[in-house]
């Protein structure tokens, strides 16, 4: 061994090993290489923190980390027309095109162009009304993990409003992107 001055405690410390290592019984530790009562709590204080983190970021992430974002989408009501009345609420999520053409087609509107592929037309109406002075607005669309949703609130007359009695039924159809993620309706102002 090389004379310096780590050559004498390197040789202590290995003399040290080699004789814990030849008086230790299969599975224990000598004396000297277990741990300290001190080190034991910190090992186990260490460990009930990251079982504790674990679990607490779990459930933060299902509660917090449900993220809501605005979705863009376009309005086709005004360019579809008219249609037929619906006869009870209805709500149609159409993906492929050849579904929304045919659809709008039978009930007597103009199939306009909604960005297919890419994006993909949600059809919602209130069912019959007795006047034309009730509107259904869409007051936003939101991504979540989940789901998207889209904020309705149906406007009903207010007692200034004239309009003939003539049934009706409020609808709204809008182009928003393609995604498998399920519909639903937030109906705002509703109980």
């Amino acid at each position: 061994m090389a004379a310096g001055p780590l050559a004498r405690p390197l040789a202590r410390t290995s003399a040290r090993l080699r004789a814990a290592l030849r008086g230790t019984r299969r599975g224990a530790l000598h004396p000297e290489l277990r741990p300290s009562p001190r080190t034991l709590r910190l090992a186990f204080a260490a460990l009930v923190l990251a079982v504790t983190g674990a679990v607490t970021g779990s459930v933060v992430e299902r509660h917090v980390g449900d993220y809501t974002r605005p979705l863009a989408y376009r309005d086709l009501t005004h360019a579809i027309g008219r249609l037929t009345v619906f006869g009870r609420p209805t709500s149609h999520v159409f993906r492929h095109e050849r579904n929304y053409v045919r659809y709008i087609s039978e009930r007597l509107g103009t199939a306009v162009p909604a960005g297919y592929p890419t994006h993909m037309v949600v059809l919602f109406a209130v069912g019959p009304r007795s006047s034309p002075s009730y509107r259904l607005t869409v007051a936003g669309v939101v991504e979540t993990k989940a789901e998207i949703v889209v904020r309705l609130r149906e406007i009903a007359p207010g007692p200034a409003d004239r309009a003939p009695s003539r049934l009706t039924s409020p609808y709204r159809a809008i182009s928003i992107r393609w995604s498998a993620k399920p519909v639903t309706i937030d109906w705002l102002g509703r109980p």
